[in-house]
């Protein structure tokens, strides 16, 4: 029926949300240990606000809710942090 069909696509845009969350947090490793590298600061405000603000005016172009995507984006970059301050060897 109609609602199975709608609910099935929708679990195919979840787990495609999933991936990306782990590519996302796969690719802040990578900046995390680039930062090291360079004896960089991990947190980045003036880049977080980029980010932010990228996101935002996405969101407003394609008809979506910015103050939801805001959100998740602001959770999406405390995770990201906390992936670039974990130490693996200390696992």
């Amino acid at each position: 029926d109609e609602l199975s069909r709608l609910r099935a696509e929708l679990d195919v845009i979840d787990s495609e949300i999933v991936i990306a969350i782990g590519a996302r947090l796969a690719k802040a490793r990578e900046i995390g240990a680039a930062k090291a590298a360079m004896g960089s600061v991990v947190r980045d405000p003036a880049r977080e606000r980029i980010v932010i603000e990228g996101v935002r005016t996405q969101a407003e172009a394609i008809g979506s809710n910015a103050d939801l995507t805001q959100e998740v984006f602001t959770m999406l970059i405390h995770g990201a942090l906390r992936a670039q301050n974990h130490d693996p060897s200390k696992d």
